[in-house]
């Protein structure tokens, strides 16, 4: 193998394959396979370990708009070769800026080299000469996705990462658990995509088309596991439409010159994913009281509780039924202030923003919960729907786009923190 290319489309590939979630070291290894393949006037990049793969391409056409640089990449031979891609990849960033390089395969008694060096010097640096020691394909490394059958259909990027990152801080952050989790999308057509996420103690969704959809309309669904799905969102050129290929095992996001597998998670049993389309519906038909807070104004709440307790509680809200007109105030579990009130005498009430039947008790939301939501949430005013303050609770934002349902605190709860 012998190529020809600059620096600086090295490194934007490289950029790239440094957020997947294949690039890591698995525990007890040192090194990160790499496979550096050069075939049919296309450089790539794989990488690859139990969990995830991902690749990216090198061609004429990833040089839109350089094309002085444009005629410097050459493939002089094909070829390819396994190295360790962490300490590649380091390096590459260490040569000067704007240089040309040559990259070769040198054989050397049994063995093959890698041999990087400068043939043109940029801006500023010395001419460097660099040598990897080929390694064994590891056992595990998969040069494509082993999926023999999928269904394929092809999304608008921005929608599909809107969806995804709008509901994936639900599943849990834990270390074991966010490999097992998984995101569900559901796909209905090129620029119609919904996401939900589940702890087992939560749920998340969004659908923008929810209310206005044919219900007889039937989606592509998948589960891919949460760090390697929210990984490819990040990989993924906005700009550009995402091939979606769905297997049994793995779930593939193509675009011109990026490729990602993230395993699909296990769905079955009390791992499956809740019906989360009839759990809401359910809840609308339930729903005796609705009130709407102002975002900014649940976020200086959960402020004010961190300070006053710690943030070990949650946020109280207190229904005051005994006023002439219905209202409701604020305040943090475990402190006695008001953190705003929100009745004719003190805050005036917009329209609407409590309606149905009055509730002769407070409602409380932990704080880990509101923090989910908050710092995604997609419009002003936070709806909450209830029908009583042992059910479990549903907030929306103002289109009915965002749902996010939980359990509420318990009374004991509640005494222990007063």
């Amino acid at each position: 193998m012998e190529v020809i290319i600059d620096q600086k489309h090295l490194l934007k590939a490289f950029s790239v394959i440094k957020k997947s979630s294949a690039f890591c070291k698995m525990e007890g290894e040192e090194e990160i396979p790499m496979l550096i393949e050069a075939k049919d006037n296309t450089l790539s990049f794989t990488v690859s370990n139990v969990a995830f793969w991902s690749k990216t391409n090198l061609d004429k056409k990833s040089y839109e708009g350089d094309d002085d640089l444009s005629d410097q990449f050459t493939i002089k031979n094909e070829g390819k070769i396994y190295i360790d891609g962490s300490n590649f990849v380091n390096l590459i960033s260490t040569y000067p800026e704007q240089s040309i390089l040559t990259i070769s395969i040198k054989k050397e008694n049994e063995g093959q080299h890698l041999m990087v060096e400068t043939i043109k010097i940029g801006k500023q640096g010395r001419t460097k000469k660099s040598g990897f020691i080929s390694m064994k394909k590891p056992a595990f490394f998969e040069e494509e996705p082993l999926d023999e059958k999928r269904k394929k259909i092809t999304v608008e990027t921005k929608i599909l990462c809107e969806a995804v990152n709008a509901v994936e801080s639900i599943t849990s952050s834990e270390e074991m658990l966010k490999y097992l989790w998984g995101v569900k999308v559901e796909i209905f057509g090129k620029e119609d995509i919904a996401a939900c996420a589940s702890n087992k103690m939560k749920i998340c969704w969004y659908d923008e088309n929810f209310t206005s959809r044919d219900g007889s309309k039937k989606p592509l669904s998948v589960c891919p596991i949460k760090s390697g799905l929210v990984s490819v969102t990040k990989s993924l050129d906005k700009n550009e439409e995402t091939e979606v290929e769905i297997g049994e095992k793995y779930t593939v996001f193509k675009q011109l010159h990026q490729h990602h597998a993230v395993p699909n998670a296990i769905q079955s049993g009390s791992d499956k994913m809740p019906d989360w389309r009839s759990l809401t519906e359910k809840m609308d038909t339930e729903c005796r009281t609705m009130i709407k807070v102002p975002k900014d104004d649940l976020i200086n709440c959960v402020k004010s509780s961190n300070l006053a307790t710690g943030g070990r509680f949650g946020i109280r809200i207190n229904f005051d039924t005994n006023k002439k007109e219905m209202g409701f105030s604020l305040n943090s579990v475990g402190d006695d202030t008001v953190i705003k009130s929100y009745h004719n005498e003190t805050e005036p009430l917009e329209d609407n923003q409590i309606s149905g039947d009055p509730i002769d008790d407070s409602l409380v939301i932990t704080i880990d919960d509101l923090k989910d939501i908050l710092n995604k949430f997609p419009s002003e005013m936070v709806t909450f729907k209830i029908k009583d303050t042992k059910s479990a609770i549903q907030i929306t934002d103002e289109k009915q786009h965002f749902r996010f349902i939980t359990s509420l605190v318990r009374s004991a709860v509640c005494q222990m923190a007063s």
